[in-house]
This record gives C-alpha cells, sequence and structure tokens, in this order.
C-alpha cells in the first residue's frame, strides 16, 4: 500500500514537472514567435524605407524640398525643382546634374533687376551663347556674361576677402565657384547672400537647401572655392544697375 502511495505520488510529481517543463516551452515557443514578428515588421519596414528612396530618387522628388527657407529679399532656385531640374542642359546633363551655374544667376538676376528670370531661361540662353561646358557644366564665364546680358554688373574679385566681406555687408549678392570641400566634389556654384547677426555667412546653394539654411565661416568658403578659376574669379560681387 504504501509503495503504491509512493509511486502514485512519484506519478503526479513527474507529471507536474512535466506540466511545467511544457508551460516553460510553450513560453519560450510563443517569445520566439514574438521575436521573428518584430524580426519581420522591421525588415518589412527597411523594406519600404528602400523602395521609397529608389522611388524619391527615380521621380527626382528632392526630400529637403519641404524644407522652409527664408532668403530675405534674395530669390532663391533649386536647380533640382520639378518645373526644370529634368531639363537638358545643353546636349548632355541635366539641369539638375549639372546646372549650377545657371541657377545662381538666374538668382542674382531675378534679385537685382525685379525680372522672374528662373534657372531654365537662363540655361537657354548659356547654352545658346557659348557658356555651357559639357561633361563639366559652364564655363566660369557664365556669371561675368550672364550679368551683361541681364542687365546687372558683375566685379569679378578673385579671392580678396575684404573686398567679399564689404560686399556681403552691402547685401550684395556674390557668386562663388567651389572645389572640393564641404559643397562639392568636384566643382559647383553657389550664391552668398549676406552675413548672420553673428557675422557668419549666409548661402544659397542651388543643390541643397540643408547647407542653404545653415551659416558658413567666410574663411571656410574662401580655402574651399576653386583656385584658378579664370574669368575674375572664384568671386563675383553681383550689382544692381
Amino acid at each position: 500500500m504504501q509503495a503504491r502511495q509512493q509511486a502514485y505520488g512519484n506519478n503526479q510529481l513527474n507529471m507536474q514537472t512535466a506540466g511545467r517543463r511544457d508551460a516553460a516551452a510553450r513560453r519560450k515557443q510563443e517569445r520566439i514567435k514574438k521575436q521573428r514578428k518584430r524580426r519581420r515588421r522591421f525588415l518589412m519596414l527597411l523594406i519600404c524605407v528602400f523602395v521609397m528612396l529608389i522611388y524619391i530618387n527615380r521621380e527626382n522628388i528632392a526630400v529637403e524640398s519641404f524644407i522652409p527657407l527664408d532668403t530675405g529679399n534674395v530669390v532663391y532656385y533649386s536647380q533640382r525643382d520639378s518645373r526644370w531640374g529634368e531639363e537638358l542642359y545643353g546636349r548632355s546633363g541635366t539641369i539638375a546634374e549639372a546646372g549650377c551655374g545657371p541657377t545662381c544667376l538666374a538668382m542674382a538676376a531675378s534679385t537685382l533687376t525685379g525680372q522672374s528670370i528662373t534657372p531654365l531661361d537662363a540655361a537657354k540662353w548659356a547654352v545658346d551663347n557659348g557658356q555651357r561646358c559639357e561633361g563639366s557644366g559652364s564655363f566660369h564665364s557664365i556669371i561675368p556674361a550672364g550679368g551683361k546680358h541681364y542687365g546687372f554688373s558683375v566685379e569679378g574679385v578673385g579671392r580678396d576677402r575684404e573686398k567679399i566681406l564689404s560686399a556681403l555687408k552691402n547685401n550684395e549678392p556674390v557668386v562663388v565657384l567651389m572645389s572640393r570641400g564641404h559643397f562639392t566634389s568636384s566643382g559647383h556654384f553657389i550664391l552668398l547672400r549676406g552675413l548672420s547677426p553673428s557675422g557668419k555667412v549666409l548661402v544659397s546653394d542651388p543643390m541643397s537647401k540643408m547647407r542653404s539654411i545653415k551659416t558658413w565661416e567666410l574663411e571656410l568658403i574662401i580655402n574651399e572655392s576653386k583656385a584658378g578659376a579664370t574669368d575674375g574669379g572664384p568671386f563675383w560681387i553681383c550689382r544692381g544697375e
């Protein structure tokens, strides 16, 4: 009798132990299922982001086009704007890809003349007048020649810091050709539109609103400007006539 009771107790203990093991196994399986579900969700999120980035790139939809940018009295244009970004600039390349020169020219011309001169207008003029440098962007002469065409004066001042600083203090647009550095990996025209209250430079970069909402040290811009630029560059002060 005692042996049967002991056997019965052992069976009960074994059943309880087995039950606990089964419960632990079920909990483990549930944790594994939840982990797998979270991994699938994360993977789907990554796929969605990847597909979205491909779509943005293919459709030339710049995320930063939604970034507000206050440039005061200076007209701002993005060379990647859907209104003209995919238009050819010459025989090869588009305004979005190679049109920083005509876009800066359009910003200066629109600001100083009060006319609505778009990057597409400036790009067509540049092509028709030999200012497009196929495979490389624009010739350095696009700014002084463009100023003459659109009716404002342009003074090439090289890297004369005092003249550049004086122009910015007077809120005169200054176009500058940049070389490798913070703004480009090769060559790139940008427009300087003045000084912040702290004395840093306000920039209108036709390729990037993100860089245009920042302020910059003048020394950095001078140091990264294109050494050996022709036609009075790499800095051109633009003034209304």
